[in-house]
């Protein structure tokens, strides 16, 4: 169960989007992971010589690449023996990002045999394998044994996608005509409760049970965390269905409070209260009965509307209190943000302005995209070093050699997909980080009641230039203390990036000739264009070019820029 008191410090893990930088997100989970399991080894092996406060993971949200990571951390939880002293090799996480996820896969083309449409640029077939085996797969060896003590149960974890088909909402007016305000609610998510326990949530989240095989709640997991994967053209979008509107119908929402607090009295800026969405009334009796009633929607990644989950896991956390306590020497709790790619915000001193068509198309998706994910008033907090409820974790790197934290951080996040060992390095930096931030960043003041009890056990205090001592909330035990190395920077040598060109072509070639044999019905129409697509292509062979040398060529500009060439 999730406590809020003052000997357990409560944790929300956000996993931001991050496509192929997901390896850094694993690294970061698998060494939290590690540390927290081996400071538990500590406390029932050296009672008085540890320190004895808890921290309970209470909450997980993710999106895109994120909510793959948070899948892959739940299913991880049904193995009795998770986390292991060692993960770096064996863990879910790394067997998913960094072992098996590779571009060679990615450029297959089975997804297009017969008559099958085309649904992305990239094969994500690959993508369904790695989840069927780590995410569903069959049960872990836990059976009966209870969940870690770092790990609430139930644990609440919510997956955002952005749902295509939308949900109707409306807000009616005071006025003469007392018209309603209708809108549709895209930015969504799935939110499951995982652990030993059972049923269906009061509010509506859906439980994962740690029960053996591919089935039931384990394979809408599997597939809700696809869906939030979907990268628009890129990898395929994915249909999921809901039974019943309950899931809907349960939504709280922050609303502001009317009231004006007394003189004197802080009182709360929102409260939560549910707001049903606009559902026929009455009901149709065409269809189902509401309960039974199946609802699906076409979803694309879910960091296009929200890639930061951060609120969703700061209500959860705050439960009915409402908010975080902040302060240093109050905080119990506080949201970790995992975020392989922060946004950084720059002035553009040689914007030109274009009114052409194709120009401000190209403009508006990106202004759509990143005003969906402006989030300015949720996340200013965090920039205070007076507020100890909000963090995160980020690429850091060192050593100067380059002016990148990410290997993979090139081609929009897809350049880690090219090469093992940049999934490799990432993975290994998100370990150093982890690492590095428990150590010097997550902690609380000394006169935090989470600390009354260290006595012997009582790590030396870190002085900050504020005048105040602090302790680490996660001690490092064991390995975990042993400073992990700075990853070296990896490299692309010219034979690895040759067997990309042969790959590239084929997949293209397939890509044209189903999309020109799915969308053209006429059987002479398809001739003419099939045999036209193959004399164009031959043709830039014979001419000693290459009808993916464009392509080609912006992923060695990549690779160049970033120095792994």
């Amino acid at each position: 169960m999730r406590t809020h008191d003052d000997r357990t410090f409560g944790i929300g893990l956000v996993m931001a989007g991050a496509v192929s930088a997901g390896a850094y997100t694993a690294g970061v989970l698998d060494f939290l992971m590690q540390a927290l399991a081996a400071w538990e080894r500590a406390k029932a092996e050296d009672p008085d010589g540890t320190p004895d406060h808890a921290v309970q993971i209470q909450v997980l949200t993710g999106a895109s690449a994120g909510a793959l990571s948070g899948a892959l951390l739940v299913s991880s939880l049904r193995d009795a023996d998770y986390p292991s002293p060692d993960p770096v090799g064996d863990s879910h996480q790394y067997r998913a990002w960094v072992d098996k996820i590779d571009i060679s896969g990615l450029l297959t083309n089975d997804d297009l045999e017969g008559d099958r449409a085309v649904r992305s640029v990239l094969n994500a077939t690959l993508l369904d394998g790695i989840a069927d085996e780590l995410i569903g797969g069959e049960s872990g060896s836990r059976g009966d044994e209870p969940l870690p003590p770092f790990v609430a149960d139930p644990l609440p974890l919510y997956l955002t996608v952005t749902n295509l088909r939308g949900v109707p909402y409306s807000i009616r007016f005071r006025g003469e005509s007392g018209n309603a305000y209708g809108m549709s609610m895209h930015a969504d998510h799935m939110q499951f409760h995982f652990g030993q326990g059972g049923g269906e949530a009061e509010d509506g989240s859906i439980a994962l049970r740690v029960v053996p095989g591919l089935s039931g709640s384990w394979a809408l997991l599997k597939e809700s965390a696809l869906a939030s994967a979907a990268f628009p053209i890129g990898l395929a979008a994915r249909v999921l269905e809901r039974t019943g509107t309950l899931a809907y119908d349960a939504r709280r929402w922050p609303i502001p409070i009317v009231a004006t607090p007394e003189p004197g009295q802080s009182g709360q800026c929102t409260h939560e209260e549910t707001i049903p969405p606009a559902w026929p009334d009455p009901w149709p009796a065409n269809q189902p009965p509401r309960e039974d009633w199946t609802y699906s929607f076409v979803n694309l990644d879910g960091g296009l509307a929200n890639n930061e989950p951060f609120e969703l896991a700061r209500r959860a956390l705050a439960g009915e209190d409402g908010r975080n306590p902040r302060g240093g020497q109050e905080a119990n709790r506080a949201v970790i943000m995992i975020d392989p790619f922060p946004a950084e915000a720059k002035v553009q001193f040689d914007y030109r302005p274009d009114t052409g068509l194709l120009s401000v198309l190209s403009a508006l998706m990106g202004a759509v995209k990143a005003q969906l994910r402006f989030k300015l008033e949720e996340l200013e907090l965090a920039s205070s070093e007076q507020v100890f409820s909000r963090f995160i974790v980020s690429p850091v790197r060192s050593e100067s050699s380059t002016e990148f934290a990410l290997a993979s951080g090139g081609l929009n996040g897809f350049g880690g997909f090219l090469a093992r060992a940049f999934r490799e390095h990432d993975y290994q930096l998100g370990r150093r980080n982890c690492q590095q931030f428990l150590r010097r960043h997550f902690v609380l003041e000394v006169g935090n009641p989470l600390f009354a009890h260290w006595t012997q056990a009582r790590p030396e205090p870190i002085l900050r230039g504020d005048g105040h001592s602090y302790l680490p909330i996660i001690p490092l035990i064991g390995e975990c203390a042993i400073e992990v190395p700075e990853p070296v920077w990896p490299c692309m040598t010219e034979s690895q990036f040759e067997t990309l060109s042969p790959q590239v072509r084929a997949r293209a070639d397939a890509l044209v000739m189903a999309f020109i044999r799915t969308q053209v019905n006429s059987a002479w129409d398809r001739f003419l264009l099939q045999a036209g697509w193959r004399f164009f292509a031959w043709r830039k062979r014979v001419m000693g070019g290459d009808v993916v040398e464009p392509i080609l060529g912006a992923i060695r500009k990549s690779l160049t820029e970033r120095g792994l060439i």
